[in-house]
């Protein structure tokens, strides 16, 4: 049985944003020919230097994290939408760990890269229209839609190795700052999934 409420979930999450910041600088140190915006971040898992491992353990362990973190956020909450955000984040998580394990000289390489980053852009969707309708909280869903449309911007107007890094980025980013809700509020979350 998973363990309810939002703190453990959330230390869960941390640990796999470390561990990914962690292991892309270390593989960006190991690999001097990898260059921030001419070279994709899966690149790095081709590298003739030990970077690949960097980024193998990196997408594993940090896909691993997310997975869980998913799970046992969906587990924790009530609210059927925000549910969805975070069973799409666990399942994007699963993509995340394929796209270490399949590298960028195999097939399915793109396919796990392309379902990773559509889980993270429907996950932030789902919780832009949750936070819009159901908390009426309009910051917070104008703060998620305009990473969304930044995103979609960098895709149409800037080349693929330069959108791939900062697009983790900014998801990084996005998914601390809304589960500081969830670690610092757990209280909040119980009251709203089950009463007092």
């Amino acid at each position: 049985m998973f363990p309810s409420g939002t703190k453990i979930p959330s230390v869960v999450l941390f640990i796999g944003i470390v561990l990914f910041a962690l292991c892309w600088t270390g593989a960006v140190l190991l690999d001097p020919s990898w260059t921030f915006g001419v070279n994709t971040m899966s690149e790095l898992g081709i590298s003739k230097t030990d970077a690949r491992y960097l980024f193998l353990i990196g997408c594993l362990g940090t896909g691993a994290c997310t997975c869980l973190y998913g799970a046992l956020m969906a587990y924790s909450l009530k609210p059927l939408l925000l549910r969805s955000v975070f069973t799409i984040l666990s399942i994007g998580g699963i993509f995340l760990m394929g796209v270490g394990f399949f590298t960028m000289d195999t097939d399915l390489h793109i396919v796990f890269t392309a379902a990773f980053f559509i889980s993270i852009a429907l996950s932030m969707v789902n919780y832009t229209l949750y936070v819009a309708f159901a908390e009426e909280n309009y910051l917070l869903a104008t703060y998620t839609a305009l990473l969304i449309v930044a995103n979609i911007l960098l895709l149409l107007l800037t080349p693929l190795a330069f959108v791939e890094p900062v697009a983790v980025i900014l998801f990084m980013i996005w998914i601390l700052s809304i589960n500081h809700s969830f670690f610092w509020n757990e209280d909040k979350w119980f009251i709203i999934n089950y009463g007092r």
